[in-house]
């Protein structure tokens, strides 16, 4: 198609149709501007599958290993509280004379911080007070005496909030850690009734452990089912009845069961150590 414009009273006629180098350009671009096949894009979905899978077996691996090393863990503390006993005849945090050992705290005590290992006696009752600092100063003297790996600084806000691997040891689980303390035989409104002893609770952290959980209820099954009886309410492994939390079906220790049908965390668990 031609088409003709005058300028200054001449006619100058050119075409809009693509020069041959052009048309030839546009042929090809054609020829090749292709999309991908079914088969091309089944290997695509495939590989994204397979990445996606791997990433999920990924997080599941690594969160097995956490719950693994729970109970681990509590093996390894149980371990070092019986050898502090042999060797000092106290439960750490309770030792009546630590500071003959390891110096008194230049903060002052019961829960100035020191240097180096500088900590504060226990009372020397038995327990482990959970309202005074010998709840903290439990890990620090098991530090101090070699027995657990980590420097603990005794020190405490009040004696539910924890700072991991700063007052009390660290878990594998993000931001979860271990407390301590001894309750004997005890029961609330909240608790199922029982003789606890001297115990430690995995818990949540940067808060109150009994307000921080870590756990979702089939977490918390399993790892009572594969080294305990599986209730919340019995056994040496435990956890709040549900007036509390939401991890036990109900405040019966007879009859309750973990709320598996819950996918949140709301379990924290306790493990008697048995004096």
């Amino acid at each position: 198609m031609n088409h003709s414009v005058f300028l200054r009273g001449q006619q100058s006629e050119f075409s809009l149709e693509p020069a041959p180098c052009e048309q030839q350009y546009v042929a090809i671009a054609g020829a090749n501007a292709k999309g991908f096949s079914l088969v091309e894009l089944a290997i695509v979905l495939v590989i994204i599958g397979l990445i996606t899978g791997g990433i999920l077996t990924g997080q599941e691996l690594i969160r097995a290993s956490e719950l693994n090393s729970v109970m681990a863990d509590v093996n390894k503390y149980k371990t070092a509280f019986n050898t502090f006993k042999l060797k000092y005849n106290a439960l750490p945090g309770d030792l009546a004379n630590a500071t003959a050992y390891w110096g008194t705290a230049s903060g002052g005590c019961p829960n100035g911080a020191g240097t180096g290992t500088q900590t504060c006696n226990g009372d020397g009752n038995g327990r482990i007070n959970w309202q005074a600092s010998e709840v903290f100063r439990a890990w620090q003297h098991l530090s101090n005496a070699g027995l657990i790996s980590g420097n603990y600084t005794g020190v405490f806000t009040d004696a539910a909030t924890y700072t991991w691997g700063t007052n009390g040891p660290a878990s594998k689980i993000a931001n979860a850690g271990f407390a301590t303390g001894t309750n004997g035989y005890y029961t609330d409104v909240n608790w199922f009734a029982s003789d606890y002893g001297t115990m430690f609770i995995l818990a949540g952290g940067g808060g109150s452990i009994w307000s921080l959980t870590t756990l979702n209820p089939t977490e918390a099954a399993s790892i009572d089912g594969k080294n305990d009886d599986g209730r919340p309410g019995s056994g040496a492994i435990m956890t709040l009845n549900s007036n509390y939390w939401s991890c036990a079906s109900t405040a019966v220790a007879s009859t309750a069961t973990y709320r598996v049908d819950l996918t949140t965390n709301s379990c924290n668990l306790f493990f008697k150590a048995g004096f």
